[in-house]
């Protein structure tokens, strides 16, 4: 019985060592190839951009080989443990250190370091910008008690509407959280900071509500779901379906002056510029001129798709339209009778919000992060940063951006160049 035991264990023996070169070779030749496949665009996927950064084939191959060796050094360092714990193979079982588990445990461990190569790859792909460069900024985080669902910022001073109330930061080269607010009110949608106080604007699902934003009850300014909102100096102008206002003063002695324009309005914008306001909804981009009993709409654009969010500055007026991409009008050309804007659709795959810091446009793009574009003299992406996990809400002041950052729930200060 002893001899038998011996001799099948040592059956098989040079077949196994063969088996374990020809499973290494193998995996370091395929694996490439497999890659190369996964990489490919799906038939027929039009509309994607070709990157114009990207790694190359050389570097992805040597990149699994890397590891590839790296798992099969392993095994074989497992095997050379197993055969210094058994003695030489002395008190081994019937599977010995060197014709069996060497090889064994050296292409498992091969194995391994293909697929965690393979997973790694797939991660930077991911990552990576389709179009673009990789952008790296300068960044401050606040963490905030809720998911951020809309931010305003004015002076010193930040506003944040959350699943769990208003949250009143600091806008400093170190901001911090100051205080909450609106507790217990629900469904916030929109916020809006005043110089005066400063106050306080929350719009709900319900009405609008005003308060000071240091400490208080906050009262009941308008009924009925507030789907916009933006200030100026002088008052606040919001919108309700179709129905735009707009409304000066506080408590009992504000005054209101109201509109109707063609479609529900899903984004507000005061234009320093100008000195006027600009509206959005699925179809129109409008210019309203909120002067005291005289409010209404001057300019109207057709708009390619529904409005997320409107920016401006001194040369444009930008739309980010979600899934549509970016749309952009220069102001000197909005005067004709045919007015064209610039797009840019390939990246980010969904904008939600839009700022201008000097000429440049940044973009909030959720999954796919933080994007810079340039609008002049041909639209492009100049590139973006994942240091932002899930960019929703955009805010630019006083050259500064801040960005709410829903998958960490935080405000970030990020310094552009």
């Amino acid at each position: 019985m002893k001899m038998r035991l011996e001799r099948t264990a040592g059956i098989g023996t040079p077949s196994t060592r063969r088996l374990a070169v020809v499973a290494t070779l193998l995996s370091a030749g395929i694996s490439p190839i497999v890659e190369a496949i996964g990489a490919q665009p799906a038939a027929g996927s039009a509309g994607q951009s070709s990157p114009q950064h990207s790694n190359s084939a050389n570097g992805t191959n040597t990149s699994k080989i890397k590891y590839l060796l790296i798992g099969a050094g392993t095994g074989a360092l497992l095997a050379t443990a197993y055969y210094g714990f058994s003695n030489g193979g002395k008190t081994a079982a019937s599977c010995g250190p060197l014709n069996c588990a060497l090889p064994y445990l050296t292409v498992t461990g091969g194995f391994i370091g293909l697929f965690s190569a393979k997973d790694i790859a797939a991660t930077r792909r991911a990552e990576a910008p389709r179009i673009g460069a990789t952008l790296t900024f300068n960044t401050t985080e606040v963490p905030l008690v809720s998911t951020p669902l809309g931010l305003s910022v004015r002076d010193s001073l930040i506003a944040v509407v959350t699943d769990s109330g208003a949250q009143i930061l600091s806008a400093g080269t170190k901001p911090l959280a100051l205080r909450r607010r609106g507790i217990g009110l629900s469904d916030m949608r929109q916020v809006a900071l005043r110089a005066a106080s400063p106050q306080l604007l929350v719009g709900t699902g319900f009405a609008l509500w005003e308060g000071s934003a240091g400490a208080g009850q906050l009262s009941r300014a308008y009924d009925g779901p507030i789907d916009a909102l933006t200030t100026d100096d002088n008052g606040v102008l919001g919108a309700s379906g179709s129905i735009v206002f707009y409304r000066r003063g506080t408590g009992t002695t504000a005054t209101f002056d109201s509109l109707r324009a063609d479609a529900a309005v899903t984004a507000a914008v005061f234009d320093k510029v100008s000195g006027r306001f600009w509206i959005a909804s699925d179809s129109s981009l409008m210019e309203v001129d909120a002067t005291p009993g005289s409010m209404k709409i001057t300019r109207k654009v057709t708009l390619p798709a529904k409005a997320l969010s409107i920016a401006v500055s001194a040369d444009w007026i930008a739309v980010a339209m979600g899934s549509d991409g970016v749309a952009a009008w220069r102001r000197d050309g909005m005067s004709a009778s045919v007015v064209t804007p610039v797009r840019i659709r390939d990246e980010p795959r969904f904008a939600f919000d839009a700022a201008f810091v000097g000429a440049d446009l940044y973009v909030a793009g959720g999954v796919d992060g933080l994007f810079r574009l340039s609008l002049a003299p041909v639209p492009q992406v100049i590139g973006s940063s994942r240091q932002i996990r899930y960019a929703t809400s955009l805010r630019a002041e006083n050259g500064v951006l801040w960005v709410g950052d829903r998958a960490r729930k935080s405000i970030v200060r990020v310094t552009t160049p």
